[in-house]
C-alpha cells in the first residue's frame, strides 16, 4: 500500500469518526467485550455475511443528516448526495467506503447501490444508519437482480450509480 493510500484511508476515517455523536459529560464508557468467531467449514462468495456497521450505534438514523456518501479510493474524497445519483461522478467506480445517512422515510430510506450508471444493473442494499469499508467487509457484492450486468461482482471499485428506496 503506497503511503498517499495510507494517508488517504486515515483521511478518510477520521471523516467517519467525525460523524459519532460525542458522549454526555459524565457517560461511563460501555464495557468492551470480545467475541471469537470460529470458521466452521468454507463459506461460497454467496454466502458472505458483511460485516456490520452502525457507527452510530442503536437507532439508524442516530447520525442522519439527509445524506448518502461514497469516499473516493484513489484520492480519499468524500462525494455526498441527498437525492437520487445517476452517476457517482467522481465516486463513480472509485468507491471503498458508503454510509448512508437519511432520514428516516417510509419507502425511501435505503441506498440501491447500482453496478451500471442511470440504476441500471445489479444492485446492493444499505440499510439506514449503516457504513462498510473495504477493509472490513470486503465480500460485499452485488446480490440483487440476478441476471443483470454486474451481479456477484464486488461492490467495491465498481458502483456506478446509487438511488433512495424501499428496504430490500
Amino acid at each position: 500500500m503506497t503511503k498517499k493510500r495510507v494517508i488517504g484511508l486515515v483521511a478518510v476515517l477520521f471523516a467517519l469518526l467525525s460523524f459519532l455523536p460525542a458522549a454526555p459529560a459524565g457517560a461511563q464508557a460501555a464495557p468492551t467485550t470480545t467475541t471469537a468467531v470460529v470458521a466452521a467449514k468454507a463459506v461460497t462468495p454467496a454466502a458472505v455475511t458483511p460485516a456490520v456497521s452502525n457507527p452510530c450505534g442503536g437507532s439508524p438514523y442516530a447520525c442522519a443528516d439527509g445524506n448518502f456518501y461514497a469516499w473516493n479510493g484513489h484520492n480519499g474524497s468524500r462525494c455526498q448526495w441527498a437525492g437520487n445519483a445517476p452517476n457517482l461522478g467522481n465516486c463513480r467506480n472509485t468507491d471503498y467506503l458508503i454510509a448512508n445517512y437519511g432520514y428516516p422515510c417510509a419507502g425511501c430510506d435505503w441506498i440501491h447501490l447500482f453496478y451500471s450508471p442511470n440504476y441500471s444493473g445489479a444492485y446492493f442494499c444499505l440499510p439506514p444508519g449503516y457504513a462498510y469499508g473495504q477493509a472490513t467487509s470486503p465480500g460485499l457484492t452485488f446480490n440483487k437482480g440476478a441476471g443483470r450486468p454486474g451481479y456477484g461482482q464486488s461492490i467495491w471499485y465498481n458502483a456506478a450509480s446509487a438511488s433512495w428506496g424501499a428496504a430490500c
